[in-house]
Formats: structure tokens, C-alpha cells, sequence
């Protein structure tokens, strides 16, 4: 049995950061909007979209698996000392735990969608897709998926759900059509199998 961490199978719901609050960080390096969560702090999942402004230590949580991925910008984040270059549409898993560092933005303002699980509970598998207009992709069956869209637009067919540049969507099932050349970032919640 499948249990559903947001929304079941065919339902999808659309968010727009934009209606979110921002907070600040604490180092005021960046501004975050906590798009979904569940949970408390010692063990929630939670989904955030960050505006980083500027060089930067990311904030530790400790047990919890992380995912971040770039939906605008260009930087080099620094996990444990390792630098790696991460451009628009990239992402890379780390450890709460792990001292990470935003530095060399080559955008004034670099913007990452946060994916972050309790250790143990299962990992966020990404993939990103482009779509030219009136393509369309096949959203598997099952629930605990998410869209973003980094460009462009497109509707979820069977429920006529819009989707524009900078919207997310959780949900599961469906199929998503582009309604302009666009580019997408699709996960699912992958349970951990013991």
C-alpha cells in the first residue's frame, strides 16, 4: 500500500510562490518561501523556494536528506569544501548535515527549489524535461510527485490545470501538456525499501 504525503493519485494542486510570505535567512544572504511542509522540525519534509542574493552558508538540519535544484541562475555551491558549478536545471543531493556555501553567483538573484526528507524515509528522484509547445509527458501513476516550472507554461490535461513559469505542482498521475516551449523539473518521492 502506498501512502500519500500530499496529494492522491489524479489530484493535483497548484502553488504559486509568489502568494507565499518570504522570510529571510539568518545570515540575510537570501529570502525563503516554504511552498509545502509536514510535519515538525526534528522530522518534517518540506519543499521551500530561496531567493539567493549573495554569498552565503546554507543553514544545517540535522537528519534530514537534501535536494536542491536550481530553477534560475548560476552559482558554485560548496558541500564539505568540494565546489561544484550548478547552472539553471541542475541539482544536487546532500546531507542536511553538511557544511554547504553559495558563492560566484553569475545572476544577481540565483533562485533554488529546497526538497528536504527525513533520513530513512526516502529520496527525491529528479528529472528535467523540455517540452516544445503541444508536447506532452506522461506523469506515471501513483502519488508524491511535483512539477516546476522553470520556462514557459503548460496544463495538466485531465484536471485543466495551468502551470506558469515559477509555479509548482504536487499531486500525482495525469499528463502534462506545454502550451509554450518550456522546461520542467519533475520528482517523485521514492519510499526507501528495506
Amino acid at each position: 500500500m502506498t501512502t500519500c504525503l500530499w496529494w492522491p493519485e489524479g489530484q493535483w494542486h497548484r502553488i504559486r510562490p509568489e502568494e507565499i510570505q518570504q522570510v529571510p535567512w539568518k545570515n540575510g544572504a537570501g529570502l525563503t518561501r516554504t511552498l509545502w511542509h509536514q510535519g515538525d522540525e526534528s522530522h518534517y519534509l518540506r519543499i521551500s523556494l530561496a531567493d539567493i542574493t549573495g554569498n552565503s552558508g546554507f543553514s544545517r538540519f540535522e537528519n534530514t536528506q537534501r535536494c536542491l535544484a536550481l530553477v534560475q541562475g548560476e552559482l558554485t555551491l560548496s558541500i564539505n569544501g568540494v565546489g561544484r558549478q550548478v547552472k539553471t536545471g541542475d541539482w544536487l543531493h546532500f546531507s542536511g548535515e553538511d557544511l554547504v556555501d553559495a558563492s560566484q553567483l553569475k545572476h544577481p538573484h540565483c533562485k533554488a527549489l529546497n526538497l528536504m526528507v527525513p533520513f530513512g524515509t526516502g529520496r527525491f528522484q529528479l528529472q528535467r524535461v523540455s517540452l516544445d509547445a503541444g508536447r506532452s509527458l506522461g506523469l506515471n501513476a501513483g502519488p508524491d510527485q511535483g512539477l516546476f516550472c522553470i520556462s514557459g507554461g503548460g496544463v495538466l490535461i485531465h484536471q485543466n490545470l495551468e502551470l506558469k513559469a515559477g509555479e509548482m505542482a504536487l499531486g500525482g498521475g495525469d499528463a502534462l501538456k506545454a502550451t509554450s516551449p518550456s522546461v520542467w523539473l519533475h520528482w517523485r518521492l521514492m519510499p526507501v525499501v528495506i
